[in-house]
């Protein structure tokens, strides 16, 4: 496997339904604090993908992340559901398949504090 084709895969893995569980960690950290969320969109350049095979590591930038996510409460009758989108930047760790048939992602870790209202509140001043 090629440096383009590891970055395709990691691009991939962001992307695919499978690859929305890796999110999980991350969208439970937000602020303020969710019920529950669900993972609408990821999208991420293969060219915004930097691999460093060695260190099985990876970083990436403008990772554009859309999630719907529970707020208020966590029974839809005293919460309400609202939509969200960041554009994200950070790295992971991966290892290869068996058989050099491919990679999984482990981990990741994103740069940016994922504050729901920041920019609502910067509006409101």
């Amino acid at each position: 496997m090629d440096i383009n084709q590891m970055r395709e895969r990691i691009s991939e893995s962001f992307c695919s339904i499978e690859g929305h569980e890796l999110w999980n960690d991350i969208l439970q950290d937000t602020s303020p604090n969710n019920y529950g969320f669900e993972v609408d969109y990821v999208d991420v350049a293969m060219n915004d993908i930097w691999v460093d095979i060695p260190n099985r590591t990876f970083t990436f930038k403008d990772l554009t992340l859309q999630f719907t996510a529970q707020m208020g409460a966590s029974n839809p009758e005293h919460g309400y559901s609202e939509d969200f989108e960041f554009t994200l930047s950070g790295e992971g760790h991966f290892e290869f398949k068996a058989g050099g048939q491919g990679l999984e992602i482990n981990s990741i870790r994103v740069n940016e504090t994922l504050d729901l209202y920041a920019d609502r509140d910067e509006d409101d001043e």
